[in-house]
């Protein structure tokens, strides 16, 4: 099984890492998350069977000024 896992340099993808490469093969990605449709031809280029998607938009302090980039990212492009 080809397992893409994204935010691999975060604590909840890094934490995911381990178990995953126990039941497939990782391919670890960094996208561009503020640009969902730069996504399609990546994954269709990966071709992976599962995707875990732990990357996210944590800018707390900074999400009410930049909503939209937000929402690009933690809503659209999953």
């Amino acid at each position: 099984m080809r397992i893409l896992l994204t935010g691999t340099t975060g604590q909840v993808g890094r934490a995911l890492l381990g178990p995953h490469q126990s039941i497939g093969t990782v391919i670890r990605a960094d996208f561009d998350l503020s640009d969902p449709g730069s996504l399609p031809g990546k994954l269709d280029r990966l071709a992976p069977d599962l995707i875990v998607i732990p990357a996210a938009y944590m800018a707390v302090d900074r999400a009410e000024d930049e909503r939209e980039l937000a929402v690009e990212i933690n809503a659209r492009a999953p």
